[in-house]
């Protein structure tokens, strides 16, 4: 996507730290699939309802959606990157869905939770956690 400000016109490629930092009313955010850098802080205590990563993002920085109470979290196919602390506080988590098209993460056999394939460290698990069928999850 683009903004034209001055006649000049530039692709939206990141969100900036604190951009909607606590904005209590913002409940929906369609981000494009230009961005690729969601930054530090970016949505802190925001009142996303859901949160969905479009297939761009690459790179989510710490507490970019902390201290929130979202209930779903898509993750698109190109996040190389989440900071550990990137999600805090989401204690309200109770559905995390990946691409099965990402080369770096996966949600395992469906068990709600972001695991690093390479690794096969658990970055992040929620409420509704499933460890038993998260038993083969490298691919």
């Amino acid at each position: 996507e683009t903004i034209t400000y001055d006649s000049k016109t530039y692709i939206v490629t990141a969100i900036d730290s604190f951009a909607a930092f606590g904005c209590e009313k913002l409940i929906v955010v369609n981000m494009p699939n230009t961005i690729k850098k969601i930054e530090s802080y970016a949505f802190y205590f925001a009142s996303l309802e859901d949160i969905v990563i479009p297939d761009g993002v690459e790179v989510i920085e710490s507490m970019a959606f902390a201290d929130m109470f979202y209930q779903t979290l898509t993750i698109g196919k190109s996040l190389k990157a989440i900071d550990i602390s990137a999600l805090a506080g989401s204690s309200q988590l109770v559905k995390i869905e990946i691409s099965p098209c990402n080369p770096y993460y996966t949600s395992g056999n469906h068990c709600n939770a972001i695991i690093e394939r390479r690794t096969g460290k658990l970055v992040l698990g929620c409420r509704n956690n499933s460890t038993h069928l998260c038993k083969d999850y490298r691919r």
